[in-house]
């Protein structure tokens, strides 16, 4: 019997949370529906994964965002294959590829992934082109919320379908010191809206009272080389380590004490669930994705967004406190086993092809 042909297009297929969702997923879902992958950029590594797990995928090679050509390439690539749903992953691919499905006979699921607080024209974007999607996926009741209230749409059309984790067997890195610091790390690119100053603020103060903490970035991005000057001054700057973005976060957060990630806005965080999954006591903003994630001092602690003061209590109290580490973080990776399991989240995505295929 054929298999429906679920079609997957993606801005870009490198290591960030969509691509990483996009390789957990389709394998699991390959044995019921044939799915494939359009990605608008060139090769990279989440798409090598995925052919190597046997899901097809074709690169259209456009070099910058909403580049001429895309809508046609990505029309032909629709009228060539048929597919009986296409879901359009990252702002760019996501609103494209709602044009390119119009007046066309397949149905149209917007995967929205965060609400673009710091991107107000791609915001605006995809809030004025909400009509030309037919379904869509949010990783929380948040952001179905916003959806409802604010952009109209009939809760009927939205699903809530939230992040799968899977913690692969890990050893522990050699970059990260295994003296006896308290290691504090933080997944997140350096650009804005993740808040990286604030933590470095923050990491200093406590640096005083507590010399053995150490903290440790993951990422890369356009603001390294501002918090690389921000930190010169600091009297914790040989504490500090800029690890840059790594293939594998896992044997990193093995060699971890404690993860903090200091977002200011965000969609359901990977990096978050990721540290949760490997059992470690994890601090984060209260918006309100972070909140759906982590219940403050049940499985993990939250302080008030953009709030130095706040930030530095909340951290001074996990440096501090190994039995409150040791208690949230076993809740932690309890809650991430319970809530995100791959077999989980599968499933929903196979509940929600299957009734948009049965319509």
């Amino acid at each position: 019997m054929k298999r429906p042909i679920i079609l997957h297009i993606i801005s870009d297929l490198g290591i960030g949370g969509a691509e990483k969702q996009l390789l957990l997923l389709l394998p699991t879902l390959q044995s019921s529906y044939d799915n494939r992958v359009v990605c608008l950029r060139g090769p990279a590594l989440t798409g090598k994964a995925l052919v190597d797990k046997d899901i097809p995928v074709t690169y259209l090679n456009r070099k910058l965002p909403f580049s001429p050509g895309i809508f046609l390439s990505i029309t032909k690539t629709i009228n060539k294959l048929k597919p009986d749903i296409v879901v359009g992953y990252l702002v760019e691919a996501d609103v494209i590829s709602r044009f390119a499905c119009h007046n066309k006979n397949v149905a149209y699921v917007s995967s929205q992934r965060s609400s673009l607080v710091h991107h107000p024209f791609l915001a605006s974007l995809n809030k004025t082109t909400k009509r030309l999607a037919d379904f869509f996926t949010v990783h929380t009741r948040a952001r179905k919320t916003e959806l409802i209230n604010s952009w109209k749409i009939s809760p009927s059309k939205i699903f809530i379908i939230p992040n799968t984790v899977i913690t692969p067997p890990t050893n522990k890195n050699n970059l990260v010191p295994t003296d006896n610091s308290l290691n504090i790390i933080c997944v997140a690119n350096f650009k804005k809206g993740k808040g990286h100053s604030l933590l470095l603020k923050a990491f200093n103060n406590l640096h005083k009272q507590h010399p053995n903490i150490r903290l440790l970035l993951m990422g890369k991005g356009p603001l390294e080389k501002p918090l690389r000057r921000q930190i010169s001054e600091y009297a914790s700057r040989q504490h500090i380590r800029f690890l840059g973005q790594q293939e594998s976060v896992w044997s990193h957060l093995a060699a971890a004490d404690i993860f903090v990630l200091p977002t200011e806005g965000e969609g359901m965080s990977n990096a978050l669930l990721e540290a949760m999954n490997m059992g470690l006591p994890c601090l984060t903003s209260d918006i309100k994705a972070n909140q759906e994630l982590i219940h403050n001092q049940e499985n993990g602690l939250l302080y008030k967004n953009r709030n130095l003061t706040s930030l530095i209590s909340q951290l001074d109290a996990l440096i501090s406190n190994h039995i409150l580490r040791e208690r949230l973080a076993q809740n932690a990776k309890t809650y991430t086993e319970n809530n995100h399991s791959l077999n989980k989240v599968s499933n929903l995505w196979n509940d929600l092809f299957h009734s948009i295929l049965n319509r």
